[in-house]
């Protein structure tokens, strides 16, 4: 990461302020990646850096999100709750629709409080695709309901758009993440 300690942060952060998305990534032979079709290539990104940042710009709370390129293997991401604590961070997860119970447990425990629901932003038009992803956000939705999470949604914006009757009748509260990945290069007609 690249940034300059020395430089002076010209405002002051309120008491408690959060950095609500941010992500950590760790050596990648001790974190690999869950493709080798990656869509970017991350840096490593440790959390002892971010920390540094994050005490120099007066940020002490912190919201980690699982990013795309470990796919749903949330360990490296985990790992980094489990240092900061759960006083002062709070996590997204990608997860399979019928992971265990206890996992889920044991996630709520660490700080989890949703679900990122995350399909390639660059992904092309794909008709279908949100019928047929809509089991599994349903499923993903209840379990959320019983934790007392709620999801994430990281969809190309054609996707988001077709989404959204779903969204309308989630038995949980949800964000989209980006702004719904409505890219500029698509004009302002587009949905």
């Amino acid at each position: 990461m690249s940034f300059d300690l020395n430089e002076k942060v010209v405002f002051t952060a309120p008491a408690n302020a959060c950095d609500a998305h941010f992500h950590v990534f760790g050596p990648a032979d001790k974190y690999p990646y869950g493709s080798d079709q990656l869509r970017y290539a991350p840096p490593l990104a440790p959390l002892s850096d971010y920390l540094q940042l994050a005490k120099h710009l007066g940020l002490t709370r912190y919201v980690f999100v699982q990013p795309s390129a470990y796919g749903r293997d949330n360990s490296c991401m985990l790992d980094a709750m489990r240092e900061v604590g759960i006083k002062q961070s709070r996590g997204i997860v990608d997860i399979d629709e019928d992971a265990p119970d206890s996992l889920l447990a044991e996630m709520d425990k660490l700080g989890v409080r949703g679900v990122r629901i995350n399909y390639s932003p660059i992904h092309p038009y794909e008709p279908g695709l949100a019928k047929k992803m809509q089991p599994r956000i349903e499923r993903i939705a209840a379990r959320c309901k019983e934790l007392g999470w709620h999801l994430d949604f990281l969809l190309p914006g054609w996707l988001t758009t077709e989404m959204i009757p779903l969204m309308k009748t989630l038995p949980v509260p949800f964000s989209m993440a980006h702004m719904g990945m409505n890219l500029a290069k698509d004009g302002p007609d587009a949905p």
